[in-house]
């Protein structure tokens, strides 16, 4: 099948740009309804297009408005371009030629798109990220272990409470553990909301009549042992810092993260240098709700004053972070590992370096193709 693309002012339809008069009229109200929404002339001086005003304003907004006062300008100047968006696409004109041609060109059998950028793409403003799977990778080497990762884990559990001198058959002490996971996993995914590491320790040793509240030191102590053998397996590529800081220089960016521990992640986090690039950081142990939960996909841009049609997430989980996503409003971009369906996905990418691109093309706008 071959697929013709088309760009649109300039190529179907005539450009309102070739009218200067409009033109001028536009950037004049771009400027004047910055100003009435609390932008100070100062910030605009030397600007002379109107997106570069815009542009201008948000960096302006970010440093200055509160998160209320972000979110009333985000609000007016939404309806500000839909409203001339909408008067510049009444006054748009077809060429004499551009529906004998695209008649023709069905006839032949081709089918044809079109790509074509609009203001209102600079709305686009944070890009999100899952961490495990996404930014960061577990090492299949750390994992295979002779009796087992998630064993040792356990077995780092009991290790602490014994050196606290809590001592429990080890055998006895596993089997519980497991009976309390299962249970605690299994109300989670019904629910969605996220389950608590330290009670998982403190139910387990209620049932061998040891009564330490979940808030004790013994309890965290003992849940910082279990994350010990995790965070060790965990790996980064150069590439992934290297596309942090090119993204970090034009969008806000954020994290959200299925992780029950909050001190786990933030360790992880620490260990790799990353909580620097993130504005916000959204762990579900902490929100209390756990992706695909919505809950939890609108924390993050709130916490830097943007919409969720304003941000594109990224994950590898097509149910947890795509799918997800989706309800909120974000665009997305599936990090596919395997060979599944994407689904509804705006973009998939096999590989982070292919992100940037993936970027772009969201934000065009794309009509489907006819």
């Amino acid at each position: 099948m071959v697929v013709v693309l088309f760009d649109l002012e300039g190529t179907l339809v005539q450009s309102m740009e070739t009218d200067q008069k409009a033109v001028l009229e536009f950037r004049t109200k771009t400027r004047e309804e910055l100003v009435t929404l609390g932008i100070p002339r100062s910030a605009l001086e030397g600007v002379t297009t109107s997106t570069l005003m815009r542009n201008k304003a948000l960096e302006y907004v970010e440093e200055h408005f509160s998160e209320e006062e972000a979110k009333i300008f985000h609000r007016e100047m939404d309806k500000f371009l839909k409203k001339y968006e909408l008067y510049w696409a009444d006054r748009s004109r077809i060429f004499s030629d551009t529906l004998p041609t695209l008649r023709r060109l069905r006839e032949l059998g081709y089918k044809m798109g079109v790509i074509t950028n609009t203001s209102r793409s600079i709305l686009l403003s944070a890009v999100l990220f899952d961490l495990v799977g996404t930014l960061i990778e577990e090492s299949s080497s750390v994992l295979n272990t002779a009796d087992g990762y998630y064993e040792n884990q356990v077995k780092a559990i009991h290790g602490s409470l014994e050196e606290d001198g809590i001592s429990v058959d080890w055998s006895s002490f596993k089997n519980r553990y497991e009976q309390v996971r299962i249970r605690q996993k299994e109300r989670s995914r019904q629910t969605l909301r996220e389950y608590d590491m330290c009670e998982r320790v403190s139910d387990t040793l209620s049932f061998f009549n040891c009564d330490v509240s979940s808030a004790s030191n013994i309890i965290r102590r003992a849940v910082d042992a279990y994350m010990i053998p995790y965070i060790i397996s965990l790996r980064i590529a150069q590439s992934a810092y290297d596309l942090l800081k090119t993204l970090y220089a034009e969008y806000k960016l954020g994290l959200v993260t299925n992780f029950a521990y909050p001190s786990g992640a933030y360790r992880i986090l620490d260990r790799f240098v990353l909580r620097p690039f993130f504005k916000a950081i959204a762990i579900s142990g902490e929100v209390g709700w756990k992706k695909p939960s919505q809950r939890i996909f609108e924390f993050a841009p709130s916490r830097i004053s943007a919409k969720p049609e304003e941000a594109i997430f990224v994950g590898d989980d097509y149910e947890a972070d795509i799918a997800g996503a989706k309800k909120t409003g974000m665009k997305t971009i599936f990090l596919r590992k395997e060979s599944i369906n994407s689904g509804k996905a705006d973009a998939t990418i096999e590989s982070l370096i292919e992100l940037p691109s993936a970027i772009k093309r969201i934000t065009q706008w794309q009509l489907p193709l006819i």
